[in-house]
């Protein structure tokens, strides 16, 4: 089904079907298609996000010279990008490090660019975990690079851990999440400069790196249960 057979479809069949507002969420195959948006008549289309997965246990004491970047290695998640970006970031940030927690059909292909670039002890791919709050927790930045998202949860995840968040501005979610220029910076996809450059400014000023931490817990809170779970119960 095309996106205007949906979107003929949907506005025909749903006001015969349902006689109350209705939430509807459409996803098609590719899932890099174009967003396309349309109108039901009669009906108010709502937005409501997730909640914070976990219970918070503390916050990162930024002291560890770690970024850290989660994902299945695919091309969705841009861990190519990131890669690319950690030649650069090493240049002037040699005694940090970046880890990468995940797994995939991209993951041999991604040693091996690491591996061409002399990557090895600068970036490590290791397996995913079941307790990522505690990796979160040893960190002191995260970096997205992803081409597209949904609404990432690991970055509501990483601001409640304290973690100021970088992330390409990539459709759609990390902007939803990302205060720029408070509690993390968002950049135009595949920018990869000014994502360094990013990085390498929080992690050479404490002050703040401090400060973005302070705030990414703060912010971090709109997405807790106490506040995003009466938004459901309004809409269900």
């Amino acid at each position: 089904m095309t996106p205007v057979d949906a979107t003929s479809t949907l506005s025909s069949e749903i006001p015969r079907t349902f006689a109350a507002p209705l939430a509807v969420s459409l996803q098609y195959p590719n899932p890099s298609a174009p967003v396309h948006a349309f109108a039901i008549p009669e009906f108010t289309i709502t937005t409501c996000a997730n909640s914070l997965s976990f219970t918070i246990s503390g916050r990162s004491d930024l002291k560890n010279k770690r970024i850290i970047a989660v994902g299945r290695l695919t091309k969705q998640k841009g861990f190519d990008f990131l890669i690319e970006a950690a030649v650069l970031i090493r240049e002037q940030l040699p005694d940090w490090h970046i880890d990468i927690f995940g797994s995939g059909e991209d993951k041999s292909d991604l040693q091996a660019q690491i591996n061409s670039l002399n990557l090895e002890k600068f970036v490590k791919i290791n397996p995913p975990t079941k307790n990522i709050q505690c990796e979160l927790l040893k960190s002191s930045i995260y970096l997205m690079t992803s081409r597209w998202e949904g609404l990432p949860m690991i970055l509501i995840e990483a601001k409640s851990c304290g973690l100021p968040c970088v992330s390409f501005d990539c459709p759609e979610g990390p902007a939803d999440i990302i205060k720029h220029s408070e509690d993390g910076f968002l950049v135009e996809l595949g920018d990869i400069k000014t994502l360094v450059r990013y990085v390498v400014e929080l992690a050479t000023d404490e002050k703040l790196l401090n400060r973005y931490s302070q705030s990414a817990i703060i912010n971090s809170l709109e997405f807790s249960p106490t506040i995003i779970f009466p938004k459901w119960d309004s809409i269900l």
